[in-house]
């Protein structure tokens, strides 16, 4: 019952309501949330040939970006017009900025 509580009150603060079993990391840039071999799908806006430490910070810096996905050297940028579409993906690191996105995530 607390947790359900805790979860209305997320949401209706406009802070993310996560549904998935991910124990999401905060790195840098502060407030990015990212976790190991996931992929967000779809709604690409960009790619960019970038080390993983700096997928993050470049998402960070397009206004428009919402969430990422980088695997291999492959950083892809994103912006959520909806739900995020989060799906397992060996070797790939996804991650999302909290304050930018009000929406619930889905697991596939």
């Amino acid at each position: 019952m607390m947790l359900k509580l805790v979860l209305i009150a997320a949401v209706l603060c406009g802070s993310i309501a996560v549904s998935s079993a991910r124990r999401w990391r905060i790195g840098e840039p502060n407030s990015v949330r990212y976790d190991h071999n996931c992929d967000f799908y779809g709604y690409d806006i960009g790619f960019l040939e970038t080390a993983g430490k700096d997928c993050a910070r470049a998402c960070r810096n397009d206004r428009s970006c919402t969430h990422f996905t980088h695997h291999d050297t492959t950083c892809n940028l994103k912006r959520s017009n909806g739900w995020l579409r989060e799906n397992a993906h060996d070797g790939a690191v996804c991650g999302f900025f909290p304050d930018r996105i009000n929406q619930q995530m889905t697991v596939r």
